[in-house]
């Protein structure tokens, strides 16, 4: 059972061991997409057709209970499926229902777990390969394998990084798990939550600590994006998207969200430190590094950024 692209390596791993065999992959149903709203099976779907693989896309998964009885899988394997599992189908196989999480379990149980240690900071981050439970990423911890963190990752190199070590991970840790070799261990520590990132949540505060901004564009790398809004000479409202930037600390006593210049580059102000934007695309325009952009923006020094 999975949806995007993070669950892919993992399926292949499976796919390409002879230990395993695939009754079926279930995903959620095609969606529109695009400008002219088309209906687009997942990744999932299309990387299972490609393999010969049967799809099941059932809106709720009530209505493949009888189905998923009739196959009696030895396991259910659970990637950012998307939905709910519930009780009755989590008891159908004989081994119960693994889910490969993208954080280290306790910590960032929920949705937005692969931005959230860019939010926080952490230096480290990983899978937690669980049994699941009714909870949501509640259940005993079959293996958790890490990756360090640099500082400069953005989500989407977490994206990457995680799903590769599932897969990676995943196949000998199925066996074990099957064979006795493995106990799931109830998770130890405190918990915590991570909320379903919103689009409207890459607008950028000025008024907080440049080492906060700095992570949220990481973060929020490729989506929903980081923006700020910006009012012309004409007082139209322009959107800037600033794709790349890191944090100056130095203390410049200017107003939250004015635009200065820095080292040859554009720097916002923000609650403590500035933000030096290295990259950034002006709404209708192309991604370009922010010298380039200031040689025909030179009058938007001293203009300031709207606040929320």
């Amino acid at each position: 059972m999975g949806s995007p692209d993070f669950a892919i390596p993992s399926l292949k791993a499976i796919c390409d061991d002879d230990r395993f065999e695939i009754l079926a992959v279930v995903t959620v149903p095609d969606k529109p997409a695009g400008r002219g709203q088309s209906l687009t099976p997942p990744p999932v779907k299309t990387f299972a057709a490609g393999k010969k693989l049967s799809v099941w896309q059932p809106l709720k998964l009530k209505e493949i209970k009888e189905k998923l009885l009739e196959a009696f899988p030895d396991l259910i394997l659970v990637i950012a499926y998307g939905k709910l599992v519930p009780k009755d189908i989590l008891s159908i196989p004989k081994y119960g229902c693994v889910n490969v999480h993208g954080s280290i379990l306790p910590r960032y149980r929920g949705a937005a777990v692969l931005q959230a240690p860019i939010l926080h900071g952490d230096d480290k981050t990983g899978i937690s390969i669980i049994l699941m439970d009714e909870g949501l990423d509640t259940g005993p911890i079959i293996r958790i394998e890490e990756i360090e963190l640099n500082g400069m990752e953005t989500a989407e190199d977490i994206h990457d990084a995680l799903a590769e070590l599932g897969a990676k991970t995943l196949p000998q840790t199925l066996m074990d798990l099957v064979e006795g070799k493995i106990i799931p261990q109830p998770q130890k520590g405190p918990s915590t939550y991570v909320k379903e990132i919103k689009k409207e949540d890459g607008k950028i505060d000025w008024s907080k600590p440049a080492i906060e901004t700095e992570r949220a564009v990481r973060a929020y790398t490729p989506w929903p994006g980081s923006y700020a809004l910006f009012k012309d000479k004409d007082e139209k409202i322009k959107i800037i998207k600033i794709l790349a930037a890191r944090k100056d600390e130095s203390k410049e006593g200017r107003p939250f969200g004015e635009i200065f210049m820095k080292d040859g580059r554009m720097a916002i102000q923000c609650g403590v430190g500035a933000l030096i934007v290295t990259k950034l695309q002006l709404e209708g325009g192309k991604p370009m590094p922010s010298e380039e952009f200031l040689l025909g923006h030179r009058d938007w020094m001293g203009k300031k950024l709207e606040l929320n």
